[in-house]
């Protein structure tokens, strides 16, 4: 049974003839007082992950050239697994908030 058949009640059928949920609630990012310091806080908290991962991201290049210099295998494969995972997660945590709205269908207020 899908969804649909669930709120197959609570559907109004729209003027093409498909039926869309209307449950009644409206997203208000200002309902409270504090979402502005949520806000202020989740880009903060973005920031310090970028530059965190930036730092990492020099320090894995760093391993890779020392690596390199010392003819350690060990020490490049390990330092080009870090500078992978360090530019997905910067590209992950950038695009964060852009992601979760693109997803939930709204506009997160940043």
């Amino acid at each position: 049974m899908t969804l649909a058949d669930h709120v197959r009640l609570a559907a109004s059928p729209d003027p093409d003839g498909n039926s869309k949920v209307d449950l009644g609630v409206d997203l208000k990012f200002d309902a409270f007082p504090f979402m502005d310091q949520l806000r202020e806080w989740a880009g903060g908290i973005q920031a310090v992950c970028l530059i965190i991962l930036g730092i990492l991201f020099v320090v894995a290049i760093v391993a890779w050239i020392a690596g390199k210099a010392s003819a350690s295998q060990q020490v490049q494969k390990v330092s080009v697994g870090a500078l992978v995972v360090c530019a997905i997660g910067a590209a992950l945590t950038g695009a964060a908030f852009g992601i979760t709205g693109y997803f939930a269908g709204f506009d997160l207020g940043f």
